[in-house]
């Protein structure tokens, strides 16, 4: 404790030391004054043995305005009475107490609950916090320990954290509520607040997948039972099968194919109407009622009885019909609509008998046999002679068509021999025209004069070949018939100048003549001269007209559609890629020729 002395020594002075006669002017005896203040932490005596002050009540010796009489220390200016009480562990304001009533006291609030939160409504001022204070005045129950600012808010009606709020939504035991607004029952999980109540229009559920889309009604959790009764999913024909294709995220996919048909999920029936049923990925398969097909092995539209040979389906598969009435599906010419004829035992009408046993048999397929006297395995067409109609060869007889039954070389499968006057092969026709040109040989009082070449006889046109076609002795330029002082022209072909059509032969076989091409109207020779009006060939006044008028910007096109000749003069066409060069009379023009198209120029 330190210990403040202060010694005043109040004394008379005297003209000389021990005058009693001075001592008594003041009426007063000498005072020796000794005041000690103890402040706290040591203490000290301090006396002076070489300096003496000397005051008296009166005396102001730190000049604070306190008269020592009065001032509890009149060494420190700053304590007097009235001074300003600090907390500094002093009596500044020599009340004889220290520190109480500092002006700089802290103010303390009562912590009744002892949780270290303090009662604003409840306080003391003090330099040193009291016994059952503290600085905090944020409590709003100090009677209750388990209330304030850091207490947990719970749902029991209190407001445990002092939040001013009793039972919010940061209760740790609130509960989560969720909006439902499709009216499902089911909540939407973005739409979570706290509560330790249940809020107006929410509901505790909230794992509705789609509580706010068009199809939101029809989604929530188990909406698809068939597929999940936990999965949210959207059924919106109700069959109980999740839409397989949602567009809403977060829902997820169940098995439906099409959740606009309720008849249409994976536990629906496959049926003929061009839709997948079962959702199985295809369509009108396995269907229920599906018609059953049978196999038409042989094509001829009716099917095999064999069960094996079936197939259910809604539409008629290659290959199979819709009936099983054919008796041989391995013989196109057996079945029920077929006919009966002579082809070595099949029942081709189904009957169940064949050829000669059927009375119902096509007469017409049947053979007439007749007796073979020469044994050459033909019977003899002699009217006169029993003949039998049948299916099968009947026992001694032979095919009818033997025209000489007594000689044997003679019979329908002979080999004829010409010009020898007999009909060896039995077919009835000229033994003197082996080309059967309808024309018997020259030589044999006929008029072919070639009866190896059918196509040479008196009614054939005469061609520029060297040949006498016709069999009139005059061949070819001798031959008034053929036009081969010129062009001939044999073939589908026609004539075009500048787009129009001059001379069009489209039948085969045509001949380029005078008369076969009015429309021409520039004639030339075979030396190019201009003989006026008409036409004498096609190729003639194709080249005369090139060779006069082609002036420039002027063609002619030939275009040929089959096959053509170039007469006996030297004439040619050739080409090379599609430039072409035609050659005649000595001549030669030069142009285009592509697709059967040659454009002079």
């Amino acid at each position: 404790m330190m210990v403040r002395s202060s010694i005043f020594l109040l004394m008379g002075v005297a003209a000389g030391c021990g005058d009693k006669a001075d001592q008594g002017d003041t009426g007063q005896a000498a005072v020796t004054t000794t005041e000690t203040t103890t402040i706290t932490e040591t203490t000290t005596t301090v006396t002076s043995s070489t300096e003496t002050t000397t005051t008296t009540p009166t005396t102001d010796a730190d000049g604070d305005g306190a008269l020592a009489a009065d001032d509890c220390d009149d060494s420190d200016p700053e304590i007097h009475p009235g001074a300003e009480e600090l907390c500094d562990g002093v009596d500044n304001d020599c009340d004889g107490e220290t520190d109480v009533g500092a002006t700089d006291a802290t103010i303390w609030y009562a912590d009744t609950d002892g949780d270290g939160w303090g009662d604003a409504n409840s306080t003391s001022s003090a330099c040193e916090v009291p016994e059952g204070y503290g600085s905090d005045a944020s409590d709003c129950d100090d009677s209750a320990a388990a209330v304030n600012p850091d207490a947990a808010e719970t749902c029991d009606g209190v407001d445990n954290d002092c939040d001013g709020r009793v039972d919010g939504e940061n209760a740790v035991d609130a509960d989560t509520w969720y909006t439902d607004l499709d009216g499902d029952g089911f909540g939407g999980a973005d739409s979570a607040v706290l509560s330790c109540s249940e809020p107006a229009g929410f509901i505790s559920d909230g794992t509705d997948c789609d509580d706010e889309g068009v199809f939101g009604e029809w989604t929530w959790p188990g909406a698809a039972p068939e597929d999940s009764l936990i999965d949210c999913m959207k059924d919106l024909d109700g069959d109980g099968f999740g839409d397989a294709a949602p567009a809403t995220a977060g829902v997820t996919a169940g098995t439906d194919c099409d959740d606009n048909a309720s008849q249409i999920n994976p536990g629906a029936d496959e049926v003929c109407d061009e839709a997948d049923n079962d959702c199985d990925g295809d369509i009108d398969d396995d269907a229920i009622d599906a018609a059953l097909w049978y196999a038409d092995a042989d094509g001829d539209g009716w099917g095999s009885g064999d069960p094996t040979g079936t197939t259910p389906s809604c539409e008629m598969p290659t290959g199979y019909v819709g009936n099983d009435d054919d008796c041989d599906d391995d013989e196109a010419t057996a079945s029920p609509d077929g006919v009966e004829v002579c082809d070595g035992g099949i029942d081709n009408d189904c009957s169940g008998l064949a050829d000669d046993d059927d009375p119902a048999t096509d007469v017409g397929t049947m053979s007439s046999w007749t007796p073979d006297d020469d044994g050459d395995g033909w019977g003899t067409d002699s009217p006169a002679a029993p003949t039998t109609v049948s299916c099968a060869q009947p026992s001694g007889l032979a095919p009818s068509g033997d025209c000489d039954d007594a000689d044997a070389s003679i019979n329908p499968g002979a080999v004829e021999i010409w010009y020898d006057g007999l009909d060896t092969d039995c077919d009835g026709a000229s033994d003197y025209d082996a080309d059967a040109d309808d024309h018997d040989s020259e030589d044999h009082g006929g008029g072919d004069c070639d009866d190896a070449d059918e196509a040479i006889n008196p009614d054939a046109d005469e061609d520029c070949d060297g040949v006498d076609n016709d069999c009139d002795g005059n061949i070819d330029d001798d031959d008034p018939d053929a036009s081969c002082g010129y062009e001939s022209l044999v073939g589908d072909w026609q004539i075009t100048v500048r787009g129009s059509t001059l001379c069009d032969f489209s039948t085969t076989g045509t001949e380029a003549t005078a008369a076969s091409c009015p429309d021409c109207t520039y004639i030339f020779d075979s030396d190019h001269n201009d003989l006026g009006t008409g036409c004498l060939t096609a190729f003639d006044a194709l080249l005369g007209y090139y060779e006069d008028y082609g002036g420039a910007g002027e063609y002619l096109s030939f275009q040929l559609y089959g096959t053509y000749e170039l007469g006996p003069f030297p004439a040619a066409l050739t080409a090379s890629g599609s430039s072409a060069t035609l050659t005649w009379g000595g001549y030669s023009y030069f142009g285009y020729y592509y697709g059967g198209s040659f454009d002079l120029y």
